[in-house]
């Protein structure tokens, strides 16, 4: 609702272990838990597909990075257990089956695994909330004016608001390559 947003969807990145098959295993990935519309629109991950295929809808769906699925010999209907943790850290295994492989050729697809977002909640017991909300603009290159103006809103205050290149594991990139590809504004709770 607010001038210059095009877009928001809340996500969930966290560690786990993964493992194919039924026992509990020791290859690290990252959990990414968004809607399913996320995947599509902004991370477009249907384009890095080179096994299998991206999300149906169907219950139980995941799609691994291609770095995690060579660790752990997975391939495109396989079930994996992802085992991560609650808040309160009690053990929280997620099984899915591997709809599709995925390689970006960077570390967020190639390590990931990539859930719809309820299952991700429950393993992290959130409930109805996400760790982040991705914002996008209407203008990709002025991230910096919208997270400032969502800032100054009464709605995030207490919240963290953040241009997606001041982020601390982009800012360095950014700074090398001179390149912004996407807005992207986060929202983390204070």
């Amino acid at each position: 609702k607010l001038p210059g947003v095009r877009a928001a969807y809340p996500r969930i990145v966290t560690g786990v272990t993964l493992t194919k098959g039924e026992e509990i295993g020791d290859q690290f990935g990252l959990a990414v838990g968004a809607p399913l519309a996320w995947y599509s629109e902004q991370l477009h991950l249907e384009k890095s597909i080179v096994d299998g295929t991206t999300f149906t809808g169907a219950a139980g769906e995941a799609v691994l990075g291609r770095t995690v699925a060579e660790a752990i010999d997975a391939k495109a209907g396989d079930t994996i257990i992802a085992l991560g943790a609650t808040q309160g850290g009690a053990m929280a295994p997620i099984r899915a089956k591997v709809g599709g492989i995925a390689s970006g050729g960077n570390q967020l697809v190639d390590n990931g695994i990539f859930l719809p977002l309820e299952p991700v909640r429950w393993m992290a017991d959130i409930g109805d909330g996400a760790t982040e909300l991705l914002v996008y603009g209407d203008d990709p290159t002025d991230g910096r004016a919208l997270a400032a103006a969502l800032s100054a809103d009464p709605a995030f205050q207490g919240d963290v608001v953040q241009a997606w290149d001041k982020q601390p594991s982009t800012e360095g990139l950014v700074a090398m390559t001179g390149v912004a590809p996407i807005s992207l504004y986060m929202l983390v709770p204070a």
